[in-house]
Protein backbone atom coordinates (compact mmCIF):
# COMPACT_ATOMS: atom_id res chain seq x y z
CA UNK A 1 0.00 0.00 0.00
CA UNK A 2 1.38 3.37 -0.99
CA UNK A 3 0.71 5.74 1.91
CA UNK A 4 1.57 8.75 -0.22
CA UNK A 5 -1.30 7.86 -2.57
CA UNK A 6 -3.63 7.24 0.37
CA UNK A 7 -3.08 10.84 1.48
CA UNK A 8 -2.75 12.29 -2.02
CA UNK A 9 0.89 13.38 -1.57
CA UNK A 10 3.91 13.19 -3.81
CA UNK A 11 6.17 10.21 -3.12
CA UNK A 12 9.16 11.93 -1.53
CA UNK A 13 11.30 11.80 1.59
CA UNK A 14 10.84 15.54 1.98
CA UNK A 15 7.27 16.12 3.09
CA UNK A 16 5.34 19.34 3.50
CA UNK A 17 3.96 18.75 6.99
CA UNK A 18 1.22 21.35 6.55
CA UNK A 19 -0.05 19.46 3.47
CA UNK A 20 0.34 16.14 5.29
CA UNK A 21 -1.74 17.36 8.24
CA UNK A 22 -4.36 18.97 5.99
CA UNK A 23 -4.73 15.85 3.86
CA UNK A 24 -4.94 13.65 6.94
CA UNK A 25 -7.70 15.76 8.48
CA UNK A 26 -9.64 15.88 5.20
CA UNK A 27 -9.45 12.11 4.77
CA UNK A 28 -10.39 11.53 8.40
CA UNK A 29 -13.47 13.73 8.03
CA UNK A 30 -14.55 11.74 4.95
CA UNK A 31 -14.57 8.47 6.88
CA UNK A 32 -15.57 9.67 10.34
CA UNK A 33 -17.72 7.01 12.04
CA UNK A 34 -20.50 9.51 12.82
CA UNK A 35 -21.11 9.91 9.08
CA UNK A 36 -21.79 6.19 8.75
CA UNK A 37 -24.10 5.57 11.72
CA UNK A 38 -27.15 5.18 9.52
CA UNK A 39 -25.38 3.22 6.80
CA UNK A 40 -25.47 -0.55 6.45
CA UNK A 41 -22.82 -2.70 8.09
CA UNK A 42 -20.59 -3.23 5.01
CA UNK A 43 -20.36 0.56 4.53
CA UNK A 44 -19.56 1.09 8.23
CA UNK A 45 -16.86 -1.59 8.05
CA UNK A 46 -15.38 -0.05 4.89
CA UNK A 47 -15.33 3.40 6.55
CA UNK A 48 -13.59 1.93 9.59
CA UNK A 49 -11.03 0.21 7.37
CA UNK A 50 -10.41 3.49 5.55
CA UNK A 51 -10.00 5.32 8.85
CA UNK A 52 -7.44 2.75 9.99
CA UNK A 53 -5.57 3.03 6.68
CA UNK A 54 -5.53 6.84 6.81
CA UNK A 55 -4.23 6.75 10.41
CA UNK A 56 -1.54 4.25 9.46
CA UNK A 57 -0.49 6.32 6.45
CA UNK A 58 -0.34 9.52 8.49
CA UNK A 59 1.64 7.96 11.32
CA UNK A 60 4.07 6.43 8.85
CA UNK A 61 4.65 9.58 6.83
CA UNK A 62 5.02 12.00 9.74
CA UNK A 63 8.15 10.20 11.01
CA UNK A 64 11.43 10.48 9.10
CA UNK A 65 12.44 6.91 9.93
CA UNK A 66 9.13 5.26 9.04
CA UNK A 67 8.77 7.45 5.91
CA UNK A 68 12.24 6.41 4.72
CA UNK A 69 11.43 2.76 5.44
CA UNK A 70 8.16 3.07 3.52
CA UNK A 71 9.95 4.58 0.52
CA UNK A 72 12.48 1.74 0.51
CA UNK A 73 9.69 -0.82 0.77
CA UNK A 74 7.87 0.83 -2.14
CA UNK A 75 11.06 0.18 -4.15
CA UNK A 76 10.70 -3.51 -3.36
CA UNK A 77 13.40 -3.65 -0.70
CA UNK A 78 12.94 -5.66 2.45
CA UNK A 79 14.75 -3.96 5.30
CA UNK A 80 15.69 -5.98 8.35
CA UNK A 81 15.39 -3.48 11.20
CA UNK A 82 17.11 -5.93 13.53
CA UNK A 83 20.20 -6.16 11.32
CA UNK A 84 23.11 -4.60 13.11
CA UNK A 85 24.56 -1.37 11.75
CA UNK A 86 27.97 -2.51 13.02
CA UNK A 87 28.05 -4.71 9.93
CA UNK A 88 28.74 -1.53 7.97
CA UNK A 89 32.53 -1.12 8.35
CA UNK A 90 32.59 2.63 7.75
CA UNK A 91 30.33 3.15 10.75
CA UNK A 92 32.07 0.88 13.23
CA UNK A 93 34.80 3.30 14.35
CA UNK A 94 32.28 6.13 14.61
CA UNK A 95 30.07 4.01 16.87
CA UNK A 96 32.98 3.12 19.16
CA UNK A 97 34.09 6.74 19.42
CA UNK A 98 30.58 7.95 20.18
CA UNK A 99 29.97 5.27 22.77
CA UNK A 100 33.27 6.13 24.47
CA UNK A 101 32.33 9.81 24.45
CA UNK A 102 28.95 9.01 25.95
CA UNK A 103 30.48 6.85 28.67
CA UNK A 104 33.04 9.50 29.59
CA UNK A 105 30.58 12.42 29.52
CA UNK A 106 29.86 13.36 33.12
CA UNK A 107 28.23 16.73 32.79
CA UNK A 108 25.07 18.05 31.20
CA UNK A 109 27.23 20.42 29.13
CA UNK A 110 29.29 17.52 27.71
CA UNK A 111 26.11 15.66 26.88
CA UNK A 112 24.55 18.69 25.22
CA UNK A 113 27.57 18.95 22.93
CA UNK A 114 27.26 15.25 22.08
CA UNK A 115 23.57 15.76 21.42
CA UNK A 116 24.18 18.75 19.14
CA UNK A 117 26.75 16.75 17.16
CA UNK A 118 24.42 13.76 16.91
CA UNK A 119 21.54 15.96 15.72
CA UNK A 120 23.81 17.48 13.06
CA UNK A 121 24.89 13.99 11.96
CA UNK A 122 21.26 12.86 11.82
CA UNK A 123 20.40 15.78 9.54
CA UNK A 124 23.35 14.87 7.30
CA UNK A 125 22.15 11.26 7.14
CA UNK A 126 18.64 12.42 6.24
CA UNK A 127 20.03 14.60 3.47
CA UNK A 128 22.18 11.72 2.24
CA UNK A 129 19.17 9.41 2.27
CA UNK A 130 17.11 11.92 0.30
CA UNK A 131 19.82 12.48 -2.30
CA UNK A 132 20.56 8.76 -2.68
CA UNK A 133 16.89 7.84 -2.88
CA UNK A 134 16.17 10.52 -5.49
CA UNK A 135 19.10 9.31 -7.61
CA UNK A 136 17.88 5.71 -7.15
CA UNK A 137 21.15 4.77 -5.44
CA UNK A 138 19.20 2.42 -3.23
CA UNK A 139 22.19 0.68 -1.61
CA UNK A 140 23.45 4.08 -0.46
CA UNK A 141 19.94 5.02 0.67
CA UNK A 142 19.75 1.84 2.78
CA UNK A 143 23.09 2.65 4.45
CA UNK A 144 21.93 6.21 5.16
CA UNK A 145 18.64 4.83 6.53
CA UNK A 146 20.48 2.49 8.91
CA UNK A 147 22.71 5.35 10.03
CA UNK A 148 19.56 7.37 10.75
CA UNK A 149 18.23 4.56 12.91
CA UNK A 150 21.53 4.25 14.78
CA UNK A 151 21.75 8.01 15.34
CA UNK A 152 18.17 8.15 16.67
CA UNK A 153 19.01 5.39 19.16
CA UNK A 154 22.22 7.19 20.12
CA UNK A 155 20.25 10.37 20.73
CA UNK A 156 17.91 8.40 22.99
CA UNK A 157 20.94 7.14 24.94
CA UNK A 158 22.23 10.69 25.33
CA UNK A 159 18.83 11.88 26.54
CA UNK A 160 18.63 9.01 28.98
CA UNK A 161 22.00 9.95 30.46
CA UNK A 162 20.98 13.62 30.63
CA UNK A 163 17.86 12.58 32.52
CA UNK A 164 19.89 10.37 34.87
CA UNK A 165 22.35 13.16 35.68
CA UNK A 166 19.46 15.57 36.16
CA UNK A 167 17.81 13.21 38.63
CA UNK A 168 21.07 12.80 40.56
CA UNK A 169 21.42 16.57 40.87
CA UNK A 170 17.84 16.86 42.16
CA UNK A 171 18.38 14.19 44.83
Amino acid sequence: MNYFKVLGLDKSFVVDFVKLEKSYLEKQSLFHPDKFLTKDEPERIKALENTILVNKAYNSLKSDISRALHLLELEGLEIDLEENIIDIPEVLSEIFEERESLESANSIDDLKILKENALRDLENYKNHFNTSYNKKLLDDAVVAFKKMIYKKKFLESIQSKINSIGKLKCS
